[in-house]
């Protein structure tokens, strides 16, 4: 509920600028759909941070293994990051995929 003002003030000053700017043909403007992204971000975060809580102590092992193999990464050693994040992040049916790719009101 308390996401709704911020999402309604995001899509309300989206619209405005895509009317207040004149923009070649090519160029289309996107407010709805940033307004949606943003949405589904932030529940998809609000549920995985929840989850995490609500996990209790044993859940805390999941960020302390992403900073070790960060570190490692970091170090030059050969940690399965890379995989991890692919399939967290850039597979088709992730659902953390919203999280990354292009985040912009005016698109080509």
């Amino acid at each position: 509920a308390l996401l709704v003002p911020v999402a309604l003030a995001l899509w309300v000053a989206a619209l405005v600028a895509t009317a207040a700017v004149h923009v070649p043909p090519a160029v289309q403007a996107h407010p709805h759909l940033l307004t949606l992204r943003f949405l589904v971000s932030a529940w998809l975060v609000y549920a995985a941070v929840s989850v995490l809580v609500l996990s209790g102590r044993a859940a805390w092992a999941v960020p302390v293994a992403v900073t070790v193999l960060l570190l490692l990464s970091a170090a030059g050693h050969d940690a399965p990051l890379d995989s991890l994040s692919d399939a967290l992040f850039l597979r088709s049916l992730s659902p953390f995929r919203v999280l990354l790719g292009p985040w912009m009101l005016f698109d080509v």
